[in-house]
């Protein structure tokens, strides 16, 4: 999906919500070697088990940031691609999370979000 999307290498981009990084590092993977991925979440225990999966796994490109979605705390308009993943349903104000990756972006950039619905999951 993050592909027909539009991610390619060497691009920068924003994981808002990572959790444990599992897509985060797949992510860090696909825009490697010039690229860079930032992934945010408010757990910084979830944050510690993704550094260390990014260290286990070798990658250098990617970073690892506690702070919330409503303000990450991130430059603005710095990223080619902003992605999030199962974070809306979670989120008392989810528009407010949306304007602040929305922020994040450069000019033309693209925003991802992934969630669920009771239906099932949609993009």
């Amino acid at each position: 999906m993050l592909r027909l999307a539009g991610l390619l290498p060497g691009m920068a981009v924003a994981d808002i919500g990572c959790g444990t990084g599992l897509v985060t590092l797949w992510i860090a993977g696909a825009v490697a070697p010039h690229g860079s991925v930032t992934a945010v979440d408010f757990s910084s225990e979830q944050l510690q088990i993704g550094e260390e999966k990014a260290m286990a796994a070798g990658l250098k490109n990617v970073r690892f940031q506690t702070s919330d979605a409503y303000q990450t705390g991130l430059p603005r308009e710095s990223f080619d691609l902003v992605y999030s993943r199962f974070l809306m349903r979670h989120l008392t104000e989810p528009i407010k999370a949306l304007d602040e990756m929305r922020r994040l972006l450069k000019p033309c950039g693209i925003l991802v979000c992934e969630d669920h619905d009771v239906g099932g999951i949609f993009s």
